[in-house]
């Protein structure tokens, strides 16, 4: 199983100021930490593509964010900030919906003193622009806060939620029972999801599997394979291990469950839950392509693109010889004759011939492997039936 999503990571650049938290008592990651950081982790550990979450509690953060992944080629979206209790909050997400970047929005829960203060009336409309602009809501929270998280989601029934870290449980002092019943409640009456992230570092730096072994086990409990979402919280995640230690962890744990649920909590649920199908894997590529899941081999255009018009596509630049309407698709790599045609992570037919890379793939070089008659028009060719009976 190959491209996994990362579905919890950070960067960060001292000099802009805004990271109150971050100080030099944080030891090893108080220093800048920049794409070209984390990329060769990304490319040892077979993770095609992250969604990078904001450090820090400031409109800056997000711009400075997006800015970053609009560069970045493995950055698939963003989880940004607003301030919830401003005015003109609702107007600010709105706006902010309208980046393809943007897929949510996170407030620093765990850093604010009240306990209370998901639940105030002042955060009614930006909880209702979430909705409204199909954004998601990542819940950095505690053990403590999760009595109040249930109540929000089910004021908000339909905000979509992805708890932080697990909800943090204080793994290395033997925090479960204060965690385990709480998260269990809150998993079995909303349709929240949970990310596998960050329980390295409530384990402390001598922690491995067995110490997270019982944790991980009960967040695969109470909201299944189809609710998980592996995520490394990177560079944080330096204070107790390295990259490769965390995914050694998961990979361990997943390991007898079938392919289906490994491929959902290492990918496919982040794909689905922040709809980054809505982005190109390469963001040097062409705004008008749309890669639908990660492992398409076909780029679908949302926009015209006209013959003889230049575009970049998996970082090249390539020409095209003709039109290519909305709809129409594009081969992402070069596909051999027989080999499946895979949109949406599905087969769709398989190519009649060898289809190289950026050419025009339609009914002339696929056939549909469910209707073998199968053409644009719903014709049959019944040519053959000389009889004149229906086959």
């Amino acid at each position: 199983m190959a491209g996994y999503i990362d579905s919890h990571q950070h960067f960060w650049q001292l000099a802009r100021g805004d990271y109150g938290w971050l100080t030099e008592e944080s030891g090893s990651i108080y220093r800048d930490f920049q794409p070209g950081d984390l990329q060769p982790l990304l490319a040892e550990a077979g993770v095609a593509r992250t969604v990078v979450v904001q450090a820090a509690p400031t409109a800056a953060e997000t711009e400075y964010l997006l800015e970053l992944a609009a560069q970045t080629s493995f950055v698939a979206g963003v989880v940004g900030w607003v301030d919830m209790e401003a005015p003109g909050a609702a107007d600010a997400i709105a706006r902010l919906a309208g980046d393809p970047w943007l897929k949510g929005i996170r407030p620093m829960i765990q850093d604010i003193e009240d306990f209370e203060w998901m639940l105030k009336p002042e955060l009614d409309n930006a909880f209702r622009s979430l909705v409204e602009n199909h954004l998601c809501f990542d819940a950095l929270v505690k053990p403590p806060h999760l009595s109040n998280l249930l109540t929000l989601l089910k004021r908000y029934p339909d905000l979509k939620v992805v708890i932080d870290h697990g909800a943090k449980p204080d793994i290395a002092r033997s925090g479960f029972a204060a965690w385990a019943q709480p998260i269990a409640v809150l998993a079995g009456e909303t349709g929240a999801y949970c990310k596998l992230s960050g329980l390295l570092t409530e384990a402390g730096p001598n922690a491995g599997y067995d110490e997270l072994a019982p944790f991980m086990s009960h967040l695969l409990d109470c909201f299944g394979a189809e609710r998980l979402l592996w995520g490394s919280d990177w560079p944080v995640l330096n204070l107790a291990g390295n990259y490769q230690q965390w995914q050694g962890i998961t990979q361990q744990f997943i390991s007898s469950l079938c392919s289906e649920a490994q491929s959902d909590i290492m990918g496919g649920n982040c794909t689905r839950f922040y709809n980054l199908g809505k982005q190109a894997a390469s963001t040097d590529a062409d705004k008008r392509l749309l890669l639908l899941h990660p492992e398409d081999n076909i780029f679908v255009c949302c926009g015209r693109i006209a013959s003889g018009e230049q575009i970049i596509m998996e970082q090249q630049a390539i020409t095209l010889s003709k039109d290519m309407e909305v709809g129409h698709k594009l081969a992402r790599r070069a596909i051999a004759r027989g080999e499946k045609i895979i949109k949406y992570g599905a087969p769709i037919g398989s190519a009649k011939a060898d289809i190289p890379f950026a050419s025009h793939v339609h009914l002339h070089n696929i056939k549909s492997d469910y209707i073998p008659g199968h053409i644009r028009t719903g014709i049959v060719d019944n040519s053959a039936n000389s009889s004149g009976e229906q086959s």
